[in-house]
C-alpha cells in the first residue's frame, strides 16, 4: 500500500470517528478521595478526542467453532497509545446519546503493518464484587 493511499485511508477512516472519548490511566500514585476518605490511585488523561465504539462478532475455525464477541474502540493512528487496564468513557456520541457516560477498559490492542485506526477491545467495567 502506499503510503499516499495509507494517508487517504487514514482521513477516511478518521472521518467516521464521530463519537468523542477520554481515556485515563493509572499514574502509580495516589490521591485522597473526599468521598471515600481513603487514598485511591491517581490517574491521568491519555487521550481526549474522536472515537468509534462498536460491537465486533468473529468467528474462529476451531474443532469447537468458537465465536468471539465483544466491544471495538477505534481511536485515530497518531492518537498516544491506550495501556491496556486504562479506562474510557464516552464524552459524546454522534448517534445514540445512549453511549454518553459509559465506560469501557482496554483489554488488548490489535495490531497491524498498514492499520488505518487504532482498535483496541475493550470491556464494560465489573462493579465490586460483582
Amino acid at each position: 500500500m502506499s503510503l499516499s493511499a495509507q494517508n487517504r485511508g487514514r482521513r477516511a477512516a478518521e472521518a467516521d470517528m464521530r463519537d468523542r472519548c477520554i481515556a485515563t490511566a493509572a499514574t502509580g500514585g495516589t490521591v485522597w478521595d473526599p468521598v471515600k476518605l481513603e487514598d485511591v490511585p491517581a490517574t491521568a488523561t491519555v487521550y481526549a478526542g474522536k472515537c468509534e465504539l462498536y460491537w465486533s462478532t468473529q468467528s474462529i475455525i476451531t474443532k469447537q467453532g468458537v465465536t468471539v464477541e465483544g466491544y471495538v474502540l477505534k481511536v485515530p493512528v497518531l492518537a498516544p497509545a491506550l495501556p491496556i487496564g486504562a479506562l474510557v468513557r464516552i464524552s459524546g456520541a454522534y448517534s445514540d446519546p445512549l453511549l454518553v457516560g459509559r465506560e469501557f477498559v482496554v483489554s488488548k490492542l490489535a495490531a497491524g503493518s498498514h492499520i488505518l485506526s487504532r482498535r483496541y477491545q475493550v470491556k464494560e467495567p465489573t462493579a465490586p464484587g460483582g
